[in-house]
């Protein structure tokens, strides 16, 4: 399983990726920039520090298309983040017309390994519990699960 680090966002910050981290190579790859890695990447480090969680984010997969942060939701996010739970409990309680529409936006399924996609859903489902209780909790989301969370809006 593989996790952001201090040394990868440290990189971006100079502009750079780290050598030899799978992350890295992997979002490189995919045609994103350092300052697209701390776009996403920042805020939830950020986050995790204010609610005094670990810091080490998981990614969804080393290689993923580029999706940028969404807006704080303004009201219903329990019920919004029902679908979100239920992509993350093997898309039980969804549709199969949900299934297909995420699908094809890239959002469900994730494309990486069993562990990655499993360690990244576990992390997701955590930071779920903390945003029910707190709406700054938004950016412990993944830019993926806030895309998700609104597609059901």
């Amino acid at each position: 399983m593989s996790y952001i680090c201090d040394g990868c966002i440290g990189h971006w910050r100079s502009e750079k990726f780290m050598e030899n981290c799978g992350i890295c190579d992997g979002h490189k790859k995919m045609g994103w920039t350092p300052q697209q890695m701390l776009e996403v990447y920042e805020p939830m480090l950020k986050a995790r520090e204010d609610f005094k969680l670990n810091t080490k984010i998981i990614p969804p997969c080393n290689e993923r298309l580029f999706i940028g942060r969404s807006d704080p939701l303004s009201s219903h996010i329990s019920y919004r983040t029902y679908y979100l739970a239920s992509c993350y409990y093997s898309g039980k309680g969804l549709n199969e017309q949900q299934m297909i529409d995420l699908k094809k936006r890239n959002l469900w399924p994730l494309r990486c390994s069993t562990e990655q996609k499993n360690a990244f859903c576990e992390q997701e489902k955590d930071n779920l519990h903390h945003l029910y209780m707190s709406r700054r909790a938004w950016d412990l989301l993944d830019p993926i699960s806030q895309k998700i969370v609104l597609f059901f809006v």
